[in-house]
């Protein structure tokens, strides 16, 4: 990546539903080094981007609390 920004993966967007009770990754471009932190339902997850510019956090499966 070539520039200061974070990205997000095409497949995520606004509003999209998460899958219920499956583990599930999350990931990215960002600067070199960064360090990135996701929170999903209360749950962080931190890591940092690496030396292609990519990022992955993989989160523990999501309960549905309906």
């Amino acid at each position: 990546m070539t520039n200061n920004r974070f990205k997000l993966e095409a497949l995520f967007s606004d509003n999209m539903v998460l899958p219920v009770g499956k583990a599930f990754r999350i990931g990215g471009q960002g600067p070199i080094g960064a360090t990135v932190s996701v929170n999903v339902n209360n749950q962080v997850q931190t890591t940092t981007v690496d030396k292609q510019g990519q990022w992955v956090c993989q989160l523990a499966p999501v309960n549905d609390s309906r």
